[in-house]
């Protein structure tokens, strides 16, 4: 089962390798860290708010910047200004982000240095400024990540239709397949989500396999598969398809991961923008993941 706990130890591995600088404590000393945390879980706000801000300043947001680093992706240019697409640029620094933050009441200092990472940001704040409006700058700060998104995704509302991408790895990790599929017609980010369930499943028994691992960042489709309770309504018919699927395999077992391990995926679903219908590799790395 999801919990924030357990994302909390998901993202120790990705943090300390994402942000050093926090484990050592450059930051401040560990009563400092321990006072930002506390800042941000108290915040009154819904839950999905504290969680992105809790991802925000672990450093673990899947910004272009992050994947990049990783291997995953061409470039680290930012969709909306050119700059290199840091948290502390999608966040603070673009101008998308800076004509934002000028026009809410928080009337924030311009900062003479925009720091890489929004954690240092939202420290400095902390420090200088701590009777700001905490939950007014974390939900401006939520609404900035899901202009990012919903931009990245716009492109394929104006073609009428959205991507499906899979892949398929085996126990050592190893790439065995992957898929870009375009489907034609629009699906909101839910239903797309489920869509790439059922499309990798279909996917794994072409593949011949009889046990799989089922992984989606989308929290609802993965509750959906195995809970009783009834799936949204939008995607019931996608979810009792993909159960009818899933009982061709010996084995099966669903998990719920978050959205920088998802990556892989979500690179092959945008990918599916520049083929006609679907493209397939099997045992072999698809060029865009190469790069």
């Amino acid at each position: 089962m999801f919990t924030v706990n357990s994302a909390y130890k998901v993202a120790q591995t990705l943090l300390r390798e994402a942000h050093p600088k926090l484990e050592r404590g450059e930051c401040s000393d560990t009563a400092g860290m321990k006072s930002l945390w506390k800042q941000i879980w108290s915040l009154n706000c819904p839950n999905k708010v504290r969680m992105f801000m809790w991802r925000a300043c672990s450093n673990i947001l899947p910004t272009k910047y992050q994947l990049r680093a990783r291997c995953i992706g061409r470039d680290d240019v930012c969709d909306l200004c050119g700059g290199c697409e840091t948290s502390g640029h999608i966040l603070w620094g673009c101008k998308v982000a800076r004509e934002v933050w000028s026009n809410t009441r928080l009337k924030l200092p311009l900062l003479k240095v925009i720091p890489r990472d929004f954690v240092d940001i939202v420290w400095d704040f902390l420090e200088r400024w701590p009777r700001i409006n905490w939950e007014l700058f974390a939900a401006t700060a939520w609404g900035l990540w899901n202009n990012r998104n919903s931009g990245r995704h716009r492109v394929f509302k104006e073609l009428g239709c959205c991507g499906v991408g899979v892949v398929i790895k085996n126990e050592y990790g190893q790439l065995m397949g992957a898929m870009s599929k375009k489907c034609d017609f629009s699906l909101r980010a839910l239903e797309a989500e489920a869509k790439a369930i059922e499309e990798g499943i279909i996917f794994a028994r072409e593949l011949s396999l009889r046990t799989v691992i089922l992984e989606s960042d989308a929290q609802v489709v993965v509750k959906s598969l195995t809970e009783k309770s009834m799936a949204p309504s939008s995607i019931i018919m996608v979810i009792e398809g993909a159960k009818l699927s899933l009982r061709g395999f010996d084995s099966w077992v669903d998990n719920h991961i978050c959205r920088i391990e998802n990556s892989t995926a979500h690179i092959m679903a945008q990918n599916a923008r520049f083929v006609s219908d679907v493209n397939v590799w099997v045992e072999d790395t698809p060029p865009v993941i190469e790069q």
